[in-house]
């Protein structure tokens, strides 16, 4: 077996915080009942990548909203699951950036990537994130490509010109980790952000 030369990281529930069923729940309390669709997901998935204005992605779900529900109502409900990073986070990646190259993958859309570039300048006076701790950081709706698509994978791989067989990807979903492990990505499935570090020192990663 190859040694790992390279960590790749989800954000959400891995370095950051999240509640994604707030978010579910404020969004079902903001639409009228007969509203709330299947088709949720497809709306998702094209802000995720980019294919989908802000704009468009709040007039979604405007037109399918109980009176008097405005668009700042559906960005607080869209935003509620952003919780935040904790400073010891960046302690643990300074820590592996001795061993490692490490890299980032977050599925993400410009008002979740606002929140959290708006969090950090705020609450940690940290104005490089990708910069400082990444040797690349990517963003679904910036590259236009989400996980769990293997076009996603393969295309970083590509960008970052690094091997798959040398790589650790750490995801909090299953159906992301299941889908990088065919192209020959090392994962794991973390629980939640709290459990990181215990979870990287068992592995031998730490």
């Amino acid at each position: 077996m190859q040694k790992i030369k390279n960590l790749l990281f989800d954000l959400g529930n891995v370095l950051f915080d999240l509640d994604e069923d707030a978010t579910r729940k404020a969004l079902k309390d903001l639409l009228a009942e007969e509203q709330f669709s299947d088709d949720i997901p497809d709306a998702i998935r094209g802000y995720d990548t980019g294919s989908w204005s802000t704009e468009r992605f709040l007039n979604y779900f405007l037109r399918r909203a109980k009176s008097g529900v405005y668009a700042r109502d559906v960005v607080e409900a869209w935003n509620l699951m952003m919780l935040g990073i904790r400073p010891e986070v960046f302690d643990l990646l300074d820590e592996l950036n001795k061993k490692y190259e490490l890299y980032l993958l977050s599925n993400n859309n410009e008002l979740h990537y606002e929140w959290f570039m708006k969090h950090l300048q705020d609450k940690h006076r940290l104005q490089d994130f990708n910069e400082r701790f990444f040797k690349k950081a990517y963003y679904s709706h910036l590259i236009g490509y989400r996980k769990p698509d293997q076009v996603c994978y393969e295309w970083v791989l590509g960008d970052a010109g690094i091997n798959a067989e040398e790589t650790l990807f750490i995801d909090d979903k299953i159906e992301n980790t299941r889908s990088a492990e065919t192209l020959g990505l090392r994962t794991i499935t973390l629980e939640n952000s709290f459990a990181l570090p215990d979870t990287l020192k068992t592995e031998k990663v730490l």
